[in-house]
């Protein structure tokens, strides 16, 4: 077995051995044995691990070819997971459909997407409620500016 391989097999498999060893982490960080914003940049390093390795074309192949060797039953208790072969992520592209309507329906969102994000850029641009007044009714009302929510995070950036 690879070192790399030997430090994966540490993990647990099961919901309940998961939640487990997360709070195992958790309270190992919170109880001072180890610096938070370590175990930060290293989960961050271990899910860009994970992302690398799925988005191989050839460790997906090899993963489907592995699989395809079950039968369906021995799949359904796999490594303490239920593994399931089956179509995924299904995409339909309609730009060469030529349907009249179809086509002029996508014209106008694309138009209607088009304008509300120039109003969305405008309407982040005030500060002050501002009057308006409608051109086509001549109705004044007040805008306002859009609430904005934000979240206080720690962000990491792996370096080169």
């Amino acid at each position: 077995m690879t070192a790399v391989i030997k430090g994966l097999s540490g993990f647990p498999t099961t919901k309940n051995g998961i939640r487990l060893y997360a709070e195992k982490a958790i309270n190992e960080v919170l109880d001072g044995y180890v610096n938070p914003l370590e175990i930060k940049v290293r989960l961050s390093a271990m899910k860009a691990i994970i992302d690398e390795i799925e988005k191989s074309e050839e460790y997906k192949q090899a993963v489907l070819s592995e699989a395809e060797k079950y039968h369906k039953e021995e799949l359904r208790d796999l490594y303490n997971s239920c593994v399931q072969i089956k179509e995924v992520g299904t995409k339909y592209d309609y730009s060469a459909c030529n349907h009249p309507q179809y086509n002029s329906i996508s014209g106008k969102i694309e138009k209607l997407t088009s304008k509300r994000k120039s109003f969305e850029k405008y309407l982040q641009s005030l500060t002050n409620e501002e009057e308006y007044i409608d051109p086509k009714t001549g109705e004044i009302c007040t805008i306002y500016p859009p609430s904005k929510t934000s979240t206080t995070s720690v962000v990491i950036t792996i370096n080169k």
